[in-house]
């Protein structure tokens, strides 16, 4: 019973979303101008964000490069404090010696020898317990400034394991710091990505709003669809997308480079169309009487694009042809299956923005529905894609054809 609830809430969904998708007709110009405006404030928002993080990983930067500027620093007291214990390690073992050297004198003035010492030492009686007082107050002096000597030397080795530790911390600190710049990064990355696909919906709802006022004439308060239909009342006078009646080659010659699907050439990537190899330069018709819905220029994968709307035999499709070197058609153009919309691109050392193409040839992408019409964003579009071999007759993989 729980398995089956949920299976009605996944259908009462999915039809939700259908419904959404196909009343996109329904909106007004006037909406389209609205969800524009909302767009672009969305992209000055984005921007804003950019911006903040940018600071952020500057700031980052700085935090970091000041850690290392202080464990330079550091490093080079606990290098100047080393040598300073060895100078008074030095200094100290001289005077041990020193201090040997008076008690061995002290000694043998104490012994029997004492007048042989005074005999050849000393020149008076005063001289020799001038000298033994002084030696005596020496071998004090020496032994107080080993002491202190000691002293400072624990003081140093102390310093030394403080600022250790302090190297330790910022060592963790830095690697703290280093992790939050990585993340700044990629936020950075999602931040400027997000922009792209934003400026691309900007650039997307400007063209629709250009189109639904120039071509179709529409006004703020009117439907799309009221407009669209009178558009083609003007046309045909059957106020309805010119319908046909067949599918053609979208090229008069080729070879199938890749099929739909999943493919070893795409790894496990899913190819949502067929990939016609041709030569660059070659032309392009479309594959069935319809409407120019959108064109794209140089996109980073796909290059420069046309989608095509068609009815044909009463269903909806739309056809989406990739990587094109140039377009001889603009949105809203009724085209035939014979209209010339473009010339075959793809070469990377010719249209190099084009990233998604490692050679000159035609990708063939189709979906059902009226792409911007029933459904705004390719995504949608990519969701509805279908085999291009359900509607023409194409070869296997790597095999020529000829003929429209």
């Amino acid at each position: 019973m729980k398995y089956l609830k949920k299976i009605i809430c996944l259908i009462l969904l999915i039809t939700i979303l259908l419904i959404k998708n196909n009343n996109v007709q329904a909106k007004t110009l006037g909406q389209f101008k609205s969800e524009l405006e909302e767009t672009e404030t969305k992209l000055k928002n984005n921007q804003i964000e950019k911006a903040e993080t940018e600071e952020e990983i500057a700031n980052t930067k700085e935090r970091i490069n000041e850690l290392n500027r202080e464990k330079v620093r550091i490093h080079d007291e606990m290098d100047k404090l080393n040598e300073e214990i060895e100078t008074l390690t030095a200094d100290i073992e001289k005077m041990q010696k020193e201090i040997k050297s008076i008690m061995n004198y002290y000694q043998l003035s104490s012994s029997n020898s004492i007048y042989l010492e005074y005999v050849f030492n000393a020149s008076s009686l005063t001289d020799f317990i001038y000298r033994l007082a002084v030696t005596e107050q020496l071998s004090v002096y020496r032994k107080n400034t080993i002491d202190k000597y000691n002293k400072l030397i624990e003081e140093m080795k102390q310093k030394i394991s403080d600022l250790a530790a302090r190297q330790v911390a910022l060592n963790k600190l830095e690697v703290e710091l280093s992790n939050e710049l990585a993340k700044l990064g990629n936020n950075l990355e999602s931040i400027s990505e997000a922009a792209i696909d934003i400026q691309d919906e900007i650039k997307d709802l400007k063209s629709k709003i250009k189109l639904y006022e120039e071509t179709y004439k529409c006004k703020d308060s009117e439907e799309i669809s009221a407009c669209e239909d009178r558009y083609y009342q003007s046309l045909n006078g059957s106020g309805s997308m010119p319908s046909a009646y067949g599918f053609y080659r979208p090229v008069t010659s080729g070879r199938i480079n890749a099929n739909y699907g999943y493919s070893d050439i795409y790894g496990s990537a899913y190819h949502y169309g067929i990939d016609i190899g041709v030569s660059h330069g070659t032309p392009v018709y479309s594959i069935a009487n319809g409407q120019v819905v959108k064109v794209t220029y140089r996109s980073s994968c796909g290059g420069n694009m046309v989608y095509i709307a068609h009815i044909v035999n009463g269903v909806k499709y739309t056809s989406g042809y990739f990587h094109l070197s140039s377009i001889n058609v603009k949105e809203g153009q009724i085209v035939t299956y014979d209209t010339l919309i473009g010339y075959s691109g793809g070469a990377p050392w010719i249209e190099y923005w084009d990233k998604c193409s490692t050679g000159a040839h035609l990708h063939l992408q189709m979906g059902t529905g009226l792409y911007t019409k029933d459904y705004l964003w390719y995504s949608n579009f990519q969701a509805r894609s279908f085999n291009p071999r359900n509607i023409l007759n194409f070869p296997g993989w790597g095999e020529w054809f000829s003929g429209r």
